[in-house]
């Protein structure tokens, strides 16, 4: 059985191997000879196949204004720590300007806007204490 199988696979390589020079020849030929491409003319008439989408230019944009957060953490002559820096009295901080240092918070400026931020009462959960013996 397999040698019948084998032999038919043979026979079929062999009579569709009718491949002769003559018609490599030919290939070739039709591979070598220049083709003919559209004129300009019939280009320009052709329909862009790519779709444009146009942007409105006169839509406005509406910009969302994010609150920031301050974190007041610590007072010490007349200096504030806050969001993990210290700031003295008149210095920048993410816009607004401190205006007053007191014992229980500051006040922070910007144009008319005014920011009060107090020290907050955080809970000692990270003291470890030791007992004594």
């Amino acid at each position: 059985m397999k040698s019948i199988l084998i032999i038919l696979m043979l026979l079929s390589a062999y009579v569709y191997a009718d491949l002769s020079t003559k018609d490599i020849e030919n290939m070739v030929d039709k591979i070598y000879k220049k083709r003919t491409g559209m004129t300009l003319g019939n280009l320009s008439d052709i329909e862009d196949p790519f779709v444009r989408i146009e942007v409105e230019d006169n839509v406005t944009k509406v910009i969302a204004m994010t609150e920031i957060q301050f974190f007041l953490k610590g007072i010490m002559n007349n200096r504030a720590y806050i969001n993990d820096k210290w700031y003295d009295i008149n210095d920048i901080v993410s816009g607004y300007t401190l205006k007053h240092v007191g014992k229980k918070g500051i006040v922070l400026m910007r144009d008319n806007q005014i920011k009060k931020v107090l020290l907050r009462k955080e809970t000692n959960t990270d003291i470890i204490t030791v007992e004594g013996r």
